[in-house]
Order: structure tokens, then sequence, then C-alpha cells
């Protein structure tokens, strides 16, 4: 939407989007009523890790 600012952003590694949506659920911008929104930035196949570092 073009209508929403991104004041920031993290970049987080887990084995699970439930594993992300847990660590995202503390973010402290939630106690100030703010949002988050959790986005996948890509996809690696197993075994493909080093070809990308």
């Amino acid at each position: 939407d073009a209508d929403i600012a991104v004041d920031g952003f993290t970049i987080i590694e887990a084995d699970s989007r439930e594993e992300i949506e847990e660590i995202a659920s503390r973010c402290p911008v939630l106690q100030l009523g703010g949002s988050v929104e959790v986005s996948a930035l890509s996809v690696i196949a197993p075994g493909m890790q080093s070809a990308v570092k």
C-alpha cells in the first residue's frame, strides 16, 4: 500500500514461519499501538545456503 510508511525493518532467520511469528509478537512497537508485518524475503533450498553466502 502506498499509504503505509515503513519506519524500519529487522531480518530474522528462523526454521519456520511459526517461530518468526512468535518472535515478532514480542516486538516492543506493538505495546505502543504499532504493527508488525511478517514477510519472507526468499526461500533457499536445503543445500544451497553455501552457494549464496
